[in-house]
């Protein structure tokens, strides 16, 4: 319908997810939205940009902006999105850094975390954190809807 069309006037076709062509995706990612005080991108960070949606983060910016009055982009989505860069014990840690580094210089204001299972047998798992960061990262940057009031 109408929503779609928008979807396909802002995104080429060829670059968007398969789920961002189906609206009951959609309808589900809005209902969980409405519901959530906090939204993760989990990233399989051998390859981080197949599972990222940028209508996704439009999606996210334009209604953070209408309903907080943030800054227009990207940029204005608050501190309650965090990038997950998950399996980072199965890439070589000069990788995962580089991957870092790209998406901190793309999303500044968003928090990125390197993820991985503790106990993986992955050599790299040493190299990276688990779930403490993750949740203190969660803890530094949800903030609850009912404390907006």
């Amino acid at each position: 319908g109408e929503w779609l069309r928008g979807v396909y006037e802002a995104h080429p076709r060829e670059r968007l997810n398969f789920f961002e062509h189906n609206f009951e995706v959609w309808r589900q990612i809005w209902r969980t939205l409405e519901r959530a005080d906090a939204f993760l991108f989990i990233l399989d960070v051998r390859m981080p940009l197949f599972h990222l949606s940028l209508a996704l983060f439009q999606f996210l910016a334009g209604r953070f902006r209408e309903e907080l009055g943030g800054k227009p982009g990207v940029e204005a989505i608050p501190g309650n999105v965090i990038i997950v860069l998950n399996k980072v014990d199965l890439a070589p840690p000069e990788f995962v850094r580089a991957w870092l580094a790209y998406f901190k210089s793309r999303f500044p204001d968003i928090p990125v975390v390197p993820f991985n299972v503790p106990r993986s047998g992955s050599a790299h798992v040493a190299d990276t954190p688990a779930a403490g960061e993750l949740l203190r990262a969660l803890a530094r940057r949800t903030v609850s809807k009912r404390a907006l009031g």
